[in-house]
C-alpha cells in the first residue's frame, strides 16, 4: 500500500492510541470495505482525526485567523517556523 509519509506517520499514531498495531488497524479497515484498501485507510484517517478536532486544537494551530489560506500556512503553525506534527497536534 502506498501513502505519504504524513498518513504512515498519522496511521502509527492512530494505532498507537487505539492500543494497536498498524497491522491489525489496516487489517480490520480491509475486512470491512469494498473499496481499495488505501481509499479506506486515507478514509479512516480522514476520520479519526476529523472526530478528533476541537475548538481548541484549531486555535492552537492557528485556523481560523482570518489570514490567507496557503497550504504552508496549514501545515505549519501560526509562526513561520512552528512545524506542526501529528505528535503536537494529538496533545492539544
Amino acid at each position: 500500500m502506498r501513502l505519504e509519509p504524513v498518513m504512515w506517520d498519522a496511521l502509527r499514531e492512530a494505532a498507537r492510541r487505539e492500543g494497536m498495531t498498524v497491522n491489525a488497524l489496516v487489517s480490520q479497515l480491509a475486512e470491512r470495505s469494498p473499496h481499495t484498501l488505501t481509499s479506506e485507510v486515507r478514509a479512516f484517517i480522514a476520520g479519526y482525526y476529523w472526530a478528533a478536532a476541537t475548538e481548541a486544537g484549531h486555535s492552537a494551530a492557528g485556523h481560523g485567523l482570518g489570514l490567507p489560506v496557503t497550504v504552508d500556512r496549514l501545515m505549519t503553525g501560526p509562526g513561520p517556523s512552528t512545524t506542526l506534527s501529528v505528535e503536537s497536534l494529538a496533545s492539544v
